[in-house]
């Protein structure tokens, strides 16, 4: 299921090397195959770049005609509110700029949509400086959408739409005649096109780099060898084999001092349960210094050590004060006995949702803490109106497959969705539950995963599920165990954006995802977000609980191939 970004800190040693090898197998061939013979230069970034005033005001517009951008002097940084609902922010500190479209009003296209006016925006100085990198745009994904009435019979087709189509800017550093990716949190810019031409989606932080006149030189082969070996024996230890697929060098973009050269590796997770059938292997991202003398710690939000003190819980509620904002309960399971990165994503959504600018909390709710557990299939079943069903907004962390998740290890003590009772989740059941996040592989496959005539079968436990419901999260593809999204889609939350789109944005321009390489396992691409909602409420927060019944109509999201 999902990623691991591991911290690499200069001289960090996970575990020691001696140990470091039981549990994992990786090919020094894969070293041995890239061009190490050469020292790697590094780059300093400057203050942030930003998109024009005018041309943001106009993507703003472009989603609420009337909404501008007001400054909150407190947090260094502007917002847009169409009322509750978030449309745009700007931090002005890390130069992060995002443009949420309310999905809502987006007119689908049953053709490609264009996107060749995003070439007028790499030529804007101001938000692409003349550095020591290049640039080019590629087409990115496009959001597609699929709706389908319960009364509806006989459709031969999805009627699949598009719904964005991104212009992606990608980013390269040359060093010794090659050209190298940039990778990290940085150089991240994506514009998403609607079919009049307009761009009412964006992601974009950009820092102009320049070369410091400072080089690295790569370590050895049984350096590098034993360094990743050490970074992923503690996943060996708690769940399984560990197997390196592939190994390349990019420059990592912090997004704060340096663009420096790194090995990134691509792993798989073997899991040795008996039980193992329900999900397929999971994928490991990782990586380390090219060597010695790196400027600055490679992090990222969800690789801080996790302290067990913070582990989910066995059953017992938890009792809070209410507060002026309106409260709303979140619940959070987390699958027993595997990686620590589960237990640290639950965290990391959690913080986000809580404290989206530092110390500041979310001006339309308070986000009460009131499940914390480790996920046992009662508690999605036979017992959910005491567990799931209790809370208003749910995260589960889980490895699962189509519509079915594991709560032990990766294929163990399964829910598969079709096991629910009838009634299903939400006010009509006796509950509350409105959003759920699925974070795992492939639980919501779109009607395109299935054979034409069979696309309705990608809609069939949803209606069964959804009586009171408002949206499900997930992904249709697999996932990193561990990457940015958790805080991130928290903070989004919490600020005002709509869940579906909130959800299906930050996994696509998850830094983590750039490029979406595809899964050895599943020919699938990694980081392909997916949602189901009530027709009508797709643009909903997560503060707007009223119980929507039994739906007549859901519409299903995803990012294609």
């Amino acid at each position: 299921m999902n990623q691991v970004t591991l911290s690499a800190y200069l001289g960090l040693l996970i575990i020691g090397a001696s140990f470091a090898s039981a549990w994992v197998d990786f090919d020094k061939g894969l070293i041995t195959d890239l061009d190490l013979h050469h020292s790697f230069p590094i780059l300093a970034l400057g203050p942030p770049a930003k998109i024009p005033s005018h041309l943001l005001n106009e993507f703003i517009t472009s989603v609420a005609p009337h909404v501008s951008l007001v400054r909150n002097d407190t947090l260094s940084a502007q917002f847009a509110y169409n009322n509750d609902q978030l449309i745009a922010f700007v931090d002005e500190t890390s130069g992060e700029t995002k443009v949420y479209p309310n999905l809502v009003d987006v007119q689908p296209s049953h053709r490609p949509i264009n996107i060749s006016r995003a070439f007028n925006f790499v030529r804007l100085n101001e938000s692409f400086p003349i550095d020591h990198t290049n640039f080019f745009i590629t087409t990115g994904s496009s959001l597609f959408g699929s709706t389908l009435h319960q009364s509806s019979e006989n459709n031969s087709s999805s009627n699949a739409l598009r719904y964005l189509t991104h212009a992606v800017v990608q980013r390269n550093v040359t060093s010794n005649g090659r050209s190298y990716p940039t990778c990290g949190a940085g150089s991240t810019a994506s514009f998403g096109f609607t079919k009049d031409g307009t761009v009412r989606s964006l992601a974009y932080l950009w820092h102009p780099a320049k070369l410091t006149g400072r080089e690295i030189k790569p370590n050895s082969t049984d350096k590098i060898h034993e360094s990743i070996k050490a970074q992923l024996e503690q996943f060996g230890q708690q769940t399984g084999r560990v197997k390196v697929d592939s190994l390349d060098v990019c420059f990592y973009d912090s997004a704060v001092g340096f663009i420096q050269p790194v090995l990134r590796y691509r792993a798989t997770l073997h899991s040795d349960t008996a039980g193992q059938t329900l999900a397929v292997p999971t994928p490991l991202l990782g990586y380390i210094p090219i060597g010695e003398g790196s400027p600055e710690p490679i992090s990222t939000p969800d690789s801080l050590p996790v302290d067990p003190t913070d582990a989910p819980s066995n059953p017992g509620h938890l009792n809070h004060k209410r507060g002026p904002r309106p409260d709303i309960k979140v619940g959070r399971y987390v699958v027993r006995e595997d990686s620590w990165e589960f237990v640290t994503n639950a965290i990391n959504f959690l913080k986000g949702l809580q404290h989206p600018f530092f110390f500041f909390t979310s001006p339309f709710a308070k986000f009460i803490d009131s499940q914390y557990y480790w996920a046992q299939p009662y508690m999605f079943i036979s017992d959910k109106n005491n567990y799931i069903n209790s809370v208003h907004l749910a995260q589960v962390e889980v490895h699962g497959n189509w519509h079915r998740f594991s709560t032990l290890h990766s294929g163990d003590d399964r829910v598969s969705l079709s096991a629910v009772p009838e009634e299903g989740y939400g006010g009509g059941a006796g509950g509350v539950l409105s959003y759920w996040l699925i974070r795992s592989c492939s639980v919501i496959p779109s009607p395109d995963d299935y054979a034409p005539k069979d696309w309705r079968m990608a809609f069939d436990p949803w209606f069964r599920l959804f009586n009171g419901l408002h949206a499900v999260a997930g992904a249709r593809t697999p996932l990193w165990i561990a990457d940015h999204s958790n805080p991130a889609f928290g903070r989004r939350l919490a600020l005002g954006a709509e869940f579906v789109f909130g959800w299906l944005e930050t996994v696509q321009n998850d830094p983590s995802n750039a490029g979406h390489p595809i899964d050895s396992h599943t020919g699938k691409p990694i980081g392909k977000a997916s949602a189901v909602a009530v027709c009508g409420h797709q643009s909903d927060r997560v503060w707007q609980i009223e119980n929507l019944g039994r739906p007549c109509c859901l519409i299903q999201y995803w990012y294609a191939d």
